[in-house]
């Protein structure tokens, strides 16, 4: 019989922002092939562990994250060229293309 710590928890379910990113990155990419579930988790938990700096992330780190749309990212990169480094993370909110969530 397993120790109550190694008793596998059926009941888990990842954050609400996580199963919501999944929905939405399973949506973008409907018809590209197969999904593979193990190697986004992974890239999230890399990004989790490894978080980027917003301030010096090139476009190709910006992709590689798979959370910003090509809008996004292209705003994002010339909102810093014209007003500097973002001083907080409230400071998305002005960029066009993001908002509060």
């Amino acid at each position: 019989m397993p120790a109550a710590a190694q008793a596998p928890d059926s009941t888990y379910l990842p954050p609400p922002e996580v199963i919501e990113f999944i929905e939405d990155y399973l949506q973008n990419t409907e018809g590209e092939g197969d999904f593979d579930f193990n190697t986004l988790f992974e890239e999230l938990a890399f990004f989790q562990d490894n978080p980027i700096d917003l301030n010096r992330a090139t476009e190709r780190d910006l992709l590689d994250l798979r959370l910003l749309s090509d809008v996004q990212i292209v705003n994002l990169i010339s909102y810093r060229q014209q007003a500097g480094p973002l001083l907080a993370v409230y400071e998305l909110q002005v960029i066009p293309g993001f908002d509060l969530p």
